[in-house]
């Protein structure tokens, strides 16, 4: 069993170039990438998501928001 992509460290958080366009439609939401997956957290919560590429993992984080696809 593999074990899970370290989380970002509090405070020295920027969201990657990957994530730049759904950095303004989820601005508290914490992204990273391990070997195969795009994850996400909501800080201060157990919200984790995770996709195979990053229209997947914001479609996900959509989910987990209870938000709507954008038009």
């Amino acid at each position: 069993m593999n074990a899970p992509p370290p989380l970002p460290r509090r405070g020295t958080y920027t969201p990657p170039d990957w994530w730049q366009p759904y950095t303004a439609e989820f601005p508290h939401w914490h992204v990273w990438q391990d070997a195969s997956q795009y994850w996400a957290r909501l800080p201060g919560t157990m919200r984790v998501c995770h996709g195979g590429d990053p229209a997947d993992l914001a479609s996900q984080v959509r989910t987990a928001d209870g938000s709507t696809p954008r038009a």
